[in-house]
Formats: C-alpha cells, structure tokens, sequence
C-alpha cells in the first residue's frame, strides 16, 4: 500500500474502533473492550488457553463504518477474494475449510490486532498481506533416543532443544492442557526438534468444489522458503495430508542421522505444525495444527547424552544422506530403518531378527539367487569391513554366529542365553550389541563411500 492508502486504512480503523463492541456470539450484549485485550495478549504473549475467547468476537456497531472497512480490504485483496470468501494459508498449516472463509472473518482478525496491538500495527500487518509477504511458522517433533544438556543450533532456523522432565518448564508452545496434563515422565529424556520456516502466498482463492472446477487456474504454490540453510523444494499447495513433504523427509533423515551418529535409536513421539495466532491470516483462531502421534513406543531411561561433537557429527552424516544418489540411498534404508528398530525395547528373538535382515539388505544386496546366503553374508562382511587375512577369518567366524543366532530367533523363536564369540561365552546382550555395532559400522561405511561396493571385485580384488 502506499502512503495514501495507509492513511486511508488508519482512518478505517480509528472509525471502527470508536464504534467497536465485543460480543458473545449467541447474544448481542456488548461486552468490556478491555477484558477482550487482556485475555488475548494472554492467549497471544502466554500461550495461555482463556477458552472463554471462543464464545465472544469484535463486532464493529456502525453499520457504515464495517462496511467502509470490508471495502477497502475488498479492494486491496481482490485477486485472493472469490464470492466474497477468501482462502488462507493456515489452512495448510493447522487445518480448516477448503473453501474458504467469509471476509467478515479475516474483519475480526484484523481487529483482534487493532485490539491487542494498536490500531499501527495493525495497519502494518495489513500492508504485510497486502504486499504478499511470507508468513512465519514453525515445525515442531518430540524426539526420543537423545538428552542434550544445552540447546544447539543444528542448521539456520533449525535447532534442538532439550526438555526437563517438568511441565511447569514447557517451552510456550507446549504449554497446551495436551501436554500439561500428561505425566512428568513422559518428557524426561526428551529433545525437541524446532523448524523454524516461512510460507507464501498467505492468501489466495479459495477452491471451489471438489476442489477446482475445469475453467479455475491452478492455485499458486506454497513455498518453503531457503532461509532454513537446508535446499527444500517447493510443495504443491493440494496435498491430501501434508503439504511440506520437504520438511517431513527432513525430519525423517535428519533422524536416521542422529541415530547413527549417536549409537541410538532417536525417533519422533509427537509433531505439530504452529502458526502464531496474532498473524493477520490465521484465520483459524488456534495456533497449531498437523498433530500426530508417530510413534507412541516409549523409551524412557534409554536415551543417549549428546552434545556438540554428537549433533556436529549427525550433520555430517545427514549431508551425506541427502547427497547419495537415489538407488543407493534406497537401498540403505531397510538396513538403517532395522538397525534403529534394533536398538528400541524389544525381545532379544526381535532385535536379532531385524539385525539379520540389515545384515542381508547390506550384503546380499546384489543377489538375485538365495542360495548359500550364510556363507555369502559372512563372506562379504569379512571383506568389506575387514583390513587383513586375519581380521577377515575372525569376522567370518562372527557373521558365522550372528547368522546362526538369526535363524534360531526366526526358526525357534528363542535364543539361548549365552552365545560363543571370538573363543569366549557372553551374553547374548553383549553379542546382540557388538552386531548392532558391526551393522552400524557396515552402514556408514557405505554412507562414506557413497556407494555400495561390487561384492565380486571386492573378493577377488
């Protein structure tokens, strides 16, 4: 907007405010202006969750100076405004109708700002809008697996953060009765993954049903800004569950990374989109959105104390990830996937099995005929991670049993309690361990080799 038209909507505003009145949506009474203000700075500044704010809204008395206002908006909005409805992008972010909102509501939105802030911010968040500024929000993802000691920035706009085990101490956008009323343990051990990105257009047509008719254009596409130091691509704006592809694969990589990096199994309990509620195109009146429940399997007491060099080196391993061409990092994923499924609370038969599988994702990777897979498994392993004759007789005899201990968990479904290793006996716990080590090892040396090796010139050199 220019100045002009900036003065024009001071005015609107000033006129409107001088004939506001806040009402209880199934009366007419008016209600106190300054009661309304102070139970939204709360709800905004707080996160505190005054439920009371759903049953009043601003309602302007003076027919004319409403109308004048819807006017303007009207005006300046009028290539996102269809019969008179107006779609938002806090529909992608924390849900709501595909087919828009009535401008009356984007009014109340504006005025809640006039309200809470001042007639000039609110004018400024208008011109934001009006000049189609990107907007702000945030991905959030409970993880368990890691405790960190202190927050660390992992990329630009992307951190961790740890969690104590109170909930008086939430950061605010967890202060939700969600999470309050949850138990104390619930977040001890706990890290939380913080994306913070940014979205455009913040308004746009809203869809006319089932969605878009033959003649409508496509709808502009919703963009994850590069801000984060991450190359996210551009997500179409009609995705059925979650338009940010990008992030989620983030987060999903990101994890495998920090789970290598970390010798632990780190994975994602809860996760959320937020959209703060003072953003003129939140139109939704609730801040967060996209919740889901991943991954409910709890694993308190086995998380592992990382820091710098920990999360320093997960990033590493994640611009590996990200960079390994398709077929191999495809490849890599049943391994890695059952690698970290083997370091989660289950029987010592399930973690053995899925050791097995990694194993034969690894080495048996380029045979088509199952035959002699014992002997093929410990003898690709034994070249491949071994430097010597020596240490490849020694790993052959290892895969020899960690093979044997496979088939008992798959065949027998029980393992006995001691296994033979190098010569010795030892827990079964003690050899599961030194396999998930060995397939943790098998991993990021392929990772760093960017490829898989040829196992036939790998064995005859």
């Amino acid at each position: 907007m220019n100045q002009d038209r900036k003065q024009e909507l001071d005015s609107l505003l000033q006129d409107a405010m001088a004939n506001l009145e806040i009402q209880y949506r199934s009366d007419s009474s008016p209600h106190v202006v300054d009661s309304y203000r102070r139970h939204l700075l709360q709800r905004w500044e707080f996160s505190a969750n005054p439920s009371i704010l759903l049953h009043f809204k601003p309602h302007i008395a003076s027919e004319a100076a409403k109308s004048n206002l819807l006017n303007f908006i009207r005006e300046e909005l009028s290539e996102f405004i269809h019969e008179d409805r107006i779609q938002s992008v806090s529909v992608f972010i924390i849900g709501g109708s595909g087919g828009g909102y009535p401008l009356d509501i984007l009014l109340e939105q504006l005025l809640k700002i006039a309200i809470a802030r001042g007639v000039e911010e609110a004018i400024s968040a208008f011109d934001r809008t009006a000049k189609g500024k990107q907007v702000p929000f945030r991905f959030i993802a409970l993880l368990e697996g890691i405790r960190l000691e202190a927050e660390l920035e992992v990329f630009e706009g992307i951190r961790l953060v740890p969690l104590s085990g109170s909930t008086s101490q939430l950061p605010p956008y967890l202060q939700d009765p969600l999470f309050t009323q949850l138990p104390t343990s619930f977040f001890l051990l706990k890290t939380l993954l913080v994306v913070d990105a940014a979205v455009f257009p913040v308004f746009l047509k809203p869809f006319l049903e089932p969605f878009l008719s033959k003649n409508q254009e496509p709808p502009p596409r919703s963009v994850l800004l590069p801000q984060l130091g991450i190359n996210f691509k551009s997500s179409p704006i009609l995705k059925s569950s979650s338009i940010f592809e990008d992030v989620e694969e983030f987060r999903k990589t990101f994890c495998q990374a920090l789970s290598i990096a970390c010798d632990s199994a780190v994975r994602i309990t809860y996760q959320c989109l937020l959209l703060a509620e003072d953003e003129l195109c939140n139109l939704n009146f609730f801040g967060i959105g996209g919740v889901s429940f991943p991954d409910l399997i709890d694993l308190s007491g086995s998380a592992t104390e990382a820091g710098e060099p920990e999360i320093s080196k997960a990033k590493d391993l994640y611009n590996i990830l990200v960079k390994l061409d398709s077929g191999t990092r495809n490849k890599l994923q049943i391994p890695i996937d059952r690698w970290i499924k083997s370091k989660t609370t289950q029987s010592l038969e399930d973690k053995m099995i899925d050791l097995g599988i990694a194993f034969e994702s690894i080495y048996l990777s380029d045979i088509n005929e199952r035959s002699e897979l014992s002997f093929r498994v410990r003898l690709h392993a034994a070249w491949h991670l071994a430097k010597n004759k020596r240490e490849r007789q020694e790993f052959l005899d290892e895969f020899k049993e960690i093979y044997a201990q496979r088939s008992r968990a798959v065949h027998d479904g029980k393992l006995s309690p001691t296994v033979k290793m190098k010569g010795k006996s030892v827990s079964t716990q003690e050899f599961i361990e030194n396999a998930q080590a060995l397939c943790r090892q098998s991993i990021i040396k392929i990772m760093k080799a960017g490829k898989f090796p040829n196992w036939n010139d790998l064995i005859l050199g």
